[in-house]
């Protein structure tokens, strides 16, 4: 379709050329599609063991694959926290990647978009949140949030299948961890994730805020 637009575009009428962008526009969107499916599978059968990479070197993995977004929206990417700690590489990469890439797309067009990384750690867990000041998600769909397939906004507005927050639940739960999200309509997002340490580590906090954990069950 691609080509027949590129060669023959000027043989074409109006109505033609409509025809011709639908159905390149419902491949692109069924390409996308089948990749996320692919990944929502392969979310299930993730293994929670193998290579670890310290968290500041996995943001910085992140930072260089959404370079060219960042650069043009002037995105702020901080991490704040235990930058050091060591997480599960594949898995870890694969939540934050979402988190941040809907953070990035989900900005608010008011302000420069900033987003804090920030890393806890909690007894027998560490707690990794996400937060953002974009556009938010209203109280009634918190619920849904993780949901496959769930969008709250068109298409047109934002691309995407609306798998990916279900993805992102998948691998955590894989892991034996938690996920859950606070957020304000039009002020903007906090994401949680906890992740079950390999090897159980002394006391650092002890101020685990079992209701958020509560909330996300």
């Amino acid at each position: 379709m691609d080509l027949l637009k590129k060669k023959y575009s000027g043989n074409l009428d109006d109505t033609a050329k409509k025809y011709i962008h639908y159905a390149v526009d419902g491949t692109e969107r069924m390409e996308l599609l089948i990749g996320d499916l692919l990944e929502y599978a392969r979310a299930s059968n993730s293994d929670s063991e193998g290579k670890v990479k310290a968290i500041d070197e996995i943001v910085e993995e992140i930072k260089t694959l959404y370079w060219l977004v960042i650069q043009e929206k002037n995105v702020s990417i901080e991490l704040t926290g235990l930058s050091s700690v060591e997480l599960n590489h594949t898995s870890t990469r694969q939540v934050l990647q979402n988190l941040i890439g809907n953070a990035i797309k989900y900005q608010s067009p008011a302000a420069q978009p900033v987003i804090v990384v920030k890393v806890a750690d909690k007894m027998s867990h560490w707690l990794v949140s996400v937060s953002d000041n974009g556009i938010g998600i209203s109280s009634e769909h918190l619920d849904n949030i993780f949901t496959p397939f769930k969008r709250l906004n068109s298409a047109k507005a934002y691309a995407g299948t609306g798998i990916g927050l279900s993805i992102c639940k998948k691998i955590v739960e894989k892991q034996s961890g938690k996920i859950w999200v606070e957020s304000t309509g039009g002020i903007g997002s906090t994401f949680y994730f906890t992740l079950k340490k390999l090897v159980m580590a002394s006391p650092v906090d002890t101020t685990y805020d079992t209701r958020k954990v509560e909330i996300a069950s």
